[in-house]
Order: C-alpha cells, then structure tokens, then sequence
C-alpha cells in the first residue's frame, strides 16, 4: 500500500494520514525502500 501510494505521489505525511500508520513507520519504509533500491525503481516505474 505504501508503494502505491508513493507512486501516485504522495508525501510520508500524506500516506500516514491515509493508511491510518505512524509517520514514523511509513518513514521507515522509505528509508528501506531506498536502502534496497526500490525506491528509485518505484518512480522510474512511474
């Protein structure tokens, strides 16, 4: 859920708000994301 909502183009804050998790963890999930690369691959997706 929260790739799809990072792709659509929403913030950390935004994705908190909307899946009803901490900033703190959605941050978290970013920071993993980028760590293994699929961040990057998330929005080249785009």
């Amino acid at each position: 859920m929260i790739e799809k909502l990072l792709r659509k183009g929403y913030g950390v804050e935004d994705i908190a708000l909307e899946t009803g998790r901490s900033v703190k963890l959605v941050r978290d999930v970013v920071a993993i994301l980028r760590e293994i690369g699929e961040l990057e691959e998330l929005y080249r997706r785009k």
